[in-house]
């Protein structure tokens, strides 16, 4: 990922599990910017996974539809 601040190389420094997400504290390697990301998991929901699927296809301009 990178830093929202400067562009540079975000690497994860903290890791918590809840539930079906995972909140990640990274830090920037070039200025120190500490921003928060949120994964969702989302194996066990298929429609979800079929419609996350459809948006990044749609994003990289991959969807034969």
């Amino acid at each position: 990922m990178k830093c929202p601040n400067c562009g540079g190389r975000l690497y994860v420094v903290n890791s918590l599990p809840y539930e079906d997400q995972i909140y990640r504290q990274r830090k920037c390697k070039s200025c120190g910017y500490m921003p928060w990301s949120i994964e969702y998991i989302v194996e066990k929901n298929e429609a979800l996974k079929k419609e996350i699927n459809e948006a990044w296809k749609l994003k990289k301009g991959t969807n034969k539809k």
